[in-house]
């Protein structure tokens, strides 16, 4: 049976863990895989640098003390704008639980939706967010700045309440 996970918040101390965690979770998933052309240290160091300079932002997941997954709202809105699981944590509730977490700080904020965009390429990170409720509401080429490259993205919304709540 997995350990239980916590989530907390990031603290400054921790910054290059967290950032070495999210390249790795980074490296083993379908966006990189098809990532081919991207200077991989350029993506490191963009991990690193915002983990150093938005740790403010970040939501530690813990299992067994060890620091297995962070997720962020980066602009303290109502958009995700990070969510990266260890690649020995996965499949484990991980991902679900620090979604969970920043969902409930995006509603103790007043928001009535959640928004986030991920690669249209990553079809297991699509399919794990339509499961916990979010929907397609569009999807587009845009300029990452973490792989310095044009992407085709896909935005993702969910309700915080009944939708008609959301209007």
């Amino acid at each position: 049976m997995p350990a239980a996970v916590t989530i907390r918040p990031a603290r400054p101390d921790e910054s290059n863990v967290l950032g070495e965690l999210g390249f790795a979770a980074w490296t083993t998933g379908e966006i990189s895989s098809a990532a081919a052309r991207v200077d991989r240290e350029h993506v490191r160091r963009h991990f690193l640098a915002f983990c150093t300079t938005g740790w403010e932002t970040i939501r530690v997941a813990e299992m067994d003390g060890r620091s297995v997954g962070w997720g962020s709202r980066e602009h303290r809105d109502n958009v995700v704008t990070d969510l990266w699981v260890a690649p020995r944590s996965q499949g484990q509730g991980v991902g679900k639980a620090l979604l969970d977490a920043l969902e409930s700080d995006i509603a103790r904020a007043g928001y009535k939706t959640v928004e986030l965009e991920t690669a249209a390429i990553n079809a297991g990170g699509i399919r794990f967010y339509e499961r916990g409720g979010y929907v397609q509401v569009w999807r587009k080429v845009k300029f990452s700045h973490g792989l310095g490259q044009d992407v085709e993205k896909v935005r993702l919304v969910k309700p915080l309440g009944p939708v008609e709540d959301c209007i």
